[in-house]
């Protein structure tokens, strides 16, 4: 009995440091993630595909752990149109409502299952659809 109890406070107080470490690392990655946005926008427009695709799935990446869902779905939408990019006027286009959907989602800070971002983000996989463009996972 004892130790059942003993075993009951330690996890609890475990978890309750593992969520304190959470939300101090989700506080701190608002600011990279911008930094990181700003950086994607610039390889696109420098057309550093390779360089920004590989953000853009590293940003997918954090972002859904630290808080930043819709973000992530976006990042990982927005990685599969710069792999897919052939130069023409529907890829660019396709590129750029992309970025300026993150930028949106970010500057509105739409954390969680945000209802607004939940609609951006729906259609931006109807614009994948649009130039056939295949949304991976």
């Amino acid at each position: 009995m004892v130790d059942s109890c003993i075993i009951e406070y330690e996890m609890k107080r475990l978890v309750g440091r593992a969520e304190e470490a959470l939300e101090e690392l989700q506080g701190g990655y608002e600011e990279q993630l911008g930094e990181d946005l700003m950086r994607l926008r610039k390889f696109a427009e420098e057309e550093h595909y390779q360089a920004a695709a590989a953000l853009a799935y590293r940003i997918k990446g954090a972002a859904g752990t630290l808080g930043w869902p819709l973000i992530s779905v976006a990042a990982n939408f927005l990685g599969h149109v710069i792999r897919s990019l052939d130069q023409t006027s529907k890829g660019q286009d396709a590129l750029r409502v992309h970025l300026d959907t993150i930028d949106l989602i970010y500057a509105e800070r739409l954390k969680g299952e945000h209802p607004k971002g939940r609609v951006l983000v729906r259609e931006l996989a109807a614009v994948l659809v649009k130039y056939d463009i295949e949304p991976g996972e």
